[in-house]
Formats: C-alpha cells, sequence, structure tokens
C-alpha cells in the first residue's frame, strides 16, 4: 500500500506477472517509488523500468531497456510499412522508353524522377549499400548490392543484385565496366525493392529483359559470333554444361541457339558461310 506518497507494494502476484524485477519475488516486498497516479501516460514498460532503477537492479534494468527497443523497433516498422503501403498506392507502371543490347527497358534516371518525389511525400528515403567483399559462387564473382529503404525510424534491407564481374575489354576500361555494374545493380535493386512495374513490348522481338541479359548476355553474344551451324552446336552444349542447375538460363540459351541458326541459314541461303 501506499505510504505518505511515496511508497507502493507490488503484492506476490503482480511481481510474479513482472518476473524480470526480481527473480525471486517476496510478498509484500515494499519498493521506493512513487505513486503509479504519478505517472497517467506511463506504459507498462516504462513503469516497470522506472520501479527497476528505483529498486537499483540493474539486471533487471537492461532487460527492460533491451525489451523497451524492441518495443520501439516495432512500432517503426509499423509505421514504415503502413506509409510504405499508401506509397505504393500512387505507383503506376513505367514505360520502357530505351532500347539496349538486350530489350527495351527503363533506365534508372526515369524510374527515380517518376518515383522519387512519390517516395519524398511520404518520408521514405533510399541508399545503396556494397558488400566489402566480392560473393563467389562456383568459380564466378559477384559485387553484392543493397538497396536500403528508411523512414520513421525504420530501415529495410532485404533486396540485393549479385553483379557478375566484367572484365575491361576493347570498348571500356576497368572504371567503366565497375560503373556498368553499378549501373544494373542500382536499376534492378531500386525496381525489385519499390515493386515497380514495368509495360511495353521489348522490341525486336528480344529474347532477353534487362536483368536475364546481366546474367546470360555473354552467351547471346558467343553465339552471334558463330558463323556455321557446327560452332553453334559446340557453343550450346558449353553454355548447357556451364549452366548445369540453372533450368532457367537453360531455356534461355536453348532459344538464343534457335534464334542465331534461323540467322545463320538465312545467311547461308543469301551466299553466306557454308
Amino acid at each position: 500500500m501506499a505510504k505518505d506518497g511515496i511508497k507502493i507494494v507490488l503484492v506476490e502476484e503482480e511481481e510474479k506477472q513482472n518476473p524480470l524485477i526480481d527473480a525471486e519475488p517476496v510478498k509484500g516486498r515494499e519498493i521506493v517509488g512513487t505513486a503509479l497516479a504519478a505517472y497517467p501516460d506511463e506504459t507498462p514498460t516504462e513503469r516497470m523500468m522506472r520501479i527497476a532503477l528505483e529498486s537499483n537492479n540493474i539486471e533487471a534494468l537492461e532487460k527492460m531497456i533491451a525489451l523497451k527497443n524492441q518495443e520501439e523497433d516495432r512500432s517503426c516498422k509499423k509505421d514504415f510499412d503502413l506509409h510504405f503501403a499508401e506509397m505504393q498506392k500512387e505507383f503506376t507502371p513505367i514505360v520502357r522508353s530505351v532500347k539496349g543490347q538486350f530489350g527495351m527497358y527503363a533506365p534508372l534516371e526515369k524510374m527515380t524522377e517518376k518515383y522519387g518525389p512519390i517516395m519524398s511525400r511520404h518520408g521514405i528515403t533510399y541508399w545503396w549499400e556494397v558488400e566489402p567483399e566480392r560473393i563467389t559462387i562456383g568459380e564466378k564473382s559477384f559485387k553484392r548490392t543493397y538497396i536500403v529503404l528508411a523512414g520513421y525510424g525504420h530501415e529495410r534491407r532485404k533486396t540485393f543484385f549479385d553483379a557478375p564481374e566484367l572484365k575491361p575489354n576493347a570498348a571500356q576500361n576497368e572504371l567503366q565496366a565497375a560503373g556498368v555494374e553499378d549501373t544494373y545493380s542500382h536499376r534492378y535493386t531500386f525496381k525489385a525493392g519499390l515493386g515497380i512495374a514495368e509495360i511495353g513490348e521489348d522490341a525486336d522481338g528480344a529474347i532477353l529483359n534487362f536483368e536475364d541479359g546481366m546474367k546470360y548476355g555473354d552467351y547471346q553474344l558467343v553465339f552471334e559470333n558463330c558463323k556455321t551451324i557446327d560452332e553453334l552446336k559446340d557453343a550450346w552444349i558449353a553454355a548447357h554444361k556451364e549452366l548445369e542447375g540453372d533450368e532457367i538460363g537453360k531455356k534461355v540459351v536453348v532459344e538464343l541457339r534457335h534464334r542465331r541458326a534461323d540467322e545463320i541459314k538465312k545467311e547461308i541461303a543469301n551466299g553466306g558461310n557454308k
């Protein structure tokens, strides 16, 4: 019971409900503190933190602080998810307006121009983070890039893209190759992380979309350099072995092989390679 307005009594039943206050509650134990009525807006967690502090129970206080942090994290995530869902309601599909090597696509700058203002209105911001070390899958090296979506005290960091290492060549130096990796990664994660849809048919019957082009574009280039059906067959067999376990990739290279085979036949019919 209260005494002189400065003490409260926690009975055994209440202490059993809040074991963090005392591992072995004592019935009728008095804890110096201010009457509960003096803190009408106090949450249960804040109340227990105050009691633990006033009773000099450091272990209980640390656990209460951790519990309060968890509650705040859940509240921040709830606010973020609510505003994120409202933001997505304003998203409309973006048109593929640029023709690339592997078909039509919507460039990142057009996406940020279209969706950036909507994100700002809803208090959502973003940035990219890159793993410090490359990821090795099989014999290939990849740079893993995450998009971080943040707002209302919460950060969402789960959408990533593994960009394969691009070697410098006659068409691009090392810095340019690294720039291409970043462009692919930023575009893909921005689109996937925000749930953006693209509309518009791929031009010229392109088999690969923008993301597939990053994964399987090398095979298309190899096939395009084949001048005979026999060369194409050998290239396809090699690609099929490399893509062991990747059923999507196998289907892609089959389509690429058929397309190139048709082109070679037309070239032969027109007096090209035999």
